[in-house]
């Protein structure tokens, strides 16, 4: 569900989400009460490191084939 939440806010706006507010979307909903606090949380700090990365990859690969490809 957070992942969800992070795409639809991209698709929406460009941007990612930060890790505050990915928590306050999904703190209340089932999902996330569903799992043990401590799991919940670190799921959304990886959720939001590995969007974070994508963002850094997609960044350096633009950066590099307009290099290769002028």
């Amino acid at each position: 569900m957070a992942n969800y939440y992070c795409s639809q806010h991209f698709f929406q706006s460009s941007k990612s989400l930060d890790l505050t507010k990915l928590y306050h979307a999904t703190k209340d909903s089932d999902a996330y009460r569903a799992l043990p606090t401590k799991v919940s949380k670190q799921i959304i700090k990886c959720l939001v490191a590995t969007w974070r990365s994508y963002f850094q990859a997609m960044g350096e690969w633009s950066r590099t084939s307009r290099e290769v490809f002028g």
